[in-house]
């Protein structure tokens, strides 16, 4: 037992255990927040090209004005991504979605709800504006809208919003190379690992090593120091160090970065 809590490995891997067990305790039991978030979830697709359309076929809006410009379909998708429910008293700015380049909404539905039953998600429009209303907004809840407008390509969907100690924001979906990601990191740590093992194990060999030869020489008064320029410690501060950043590196990717959409 005196020779495993002596050992240079036990405490390396025990240092390491405890960063990473800081930093998800850090992460989990943080302060709760209302954090509101947005997601394109299909990027704006042409369904009506005015240079390519037949001359006999004609396209009207509702209100029987004749469309001359290119017609786009979107979908985009607000979720409470937080841990507080988002009242319509801690709204300090509507949510407000619209469109870019002085676009024209045609047409909007709400194509999905999470919690269709209890969220009931409503949309009003106001001049070129369309207003998110709910009954209830816990968190997870979220609501998928699809637009149908006028514009050209560089048009897009933004929303903007504001709630108590929140902003709206942005946030761009999982994609299938967050397993690449994922198995980079692993791989990664893996490797330090290793490596870790190999140089102390190296190290441990050499002093076995001086005291052999120590044994050996009758007249040695000193004891030989060992070849390497880091001491055990050093080594054991970098590895944790370089292990717990990329561990951040990876969840801040995952969790912040992309956020898996709620549908």
């Amino acid at each position: 037992m005196k020779n495993l809590f002596g050992s240079n490995t036990f405490w390396g891997i025990t240092g390491l255990i405890v960063a990473i067990l800081l930093f998800f305790i850090g992460y989990y039991l943080g302060d709760k927040k209302r954090e509101p978030v947005y997601a394109i979830k299909k990027e704006p697709s042409l369904i009506f090209d005015k240079n390519n359309s037949a001359p006999n076929i004609k396209l009207y809006a509702n209100d029987s004005t004749l469309i001359v410009d290119n017609v786009y379909v979107t979908s985009i998708v607000i979720w409470n991504n937080g841990e507080l429910e988002i009242k319509k008293s801690d709204l300090r700015k509507d949510f407000k979605i619209y469109i870019t380049d002085d676009a024209k909404i045609l047409d909007y539905k709400i194509t999905h709800e999470t919690h269709p039953n209890l969220s009931n998600f409503r949309i009003k429009k106001i001049k070129e504006f369309l207003i998110l209303d709910w009954d209830y907004f816990d968190p997870n809840f979220g609501v998928e809208l699809q637009i149908t407008y006028t514009g050209n390509e560089k048009s897009h969907a933004i929303a903007d919003a504001y709630v108590l100690n929140a902003e709206l924001k942005q946030v761009f979906p999982k994609t299938p190379s967050s397993k690449k990601e994922m198995l980079t990191v692993i791989l990664a740590t893996l490797f330090l690992n290793i490596t870790f093992l190999l140089v102390l194990s190296f190290q441990r060999g050499l002093e076995i090593k001086d005291k052999i030869i120590a044994r050996l020489d009758e007249n040695y008064k000193k004891p030989m120091k060992s070849n390497i320029l880091w001491s055990p410690r050093v080594i054991i501060l970098i590895y944790v160090s370089a292990a717990t950043i990329i561990l951040c590196v990876y969840l801040y990717k995952e969790v912040i970065d992309k956020t898996e959409l709620p549908f």
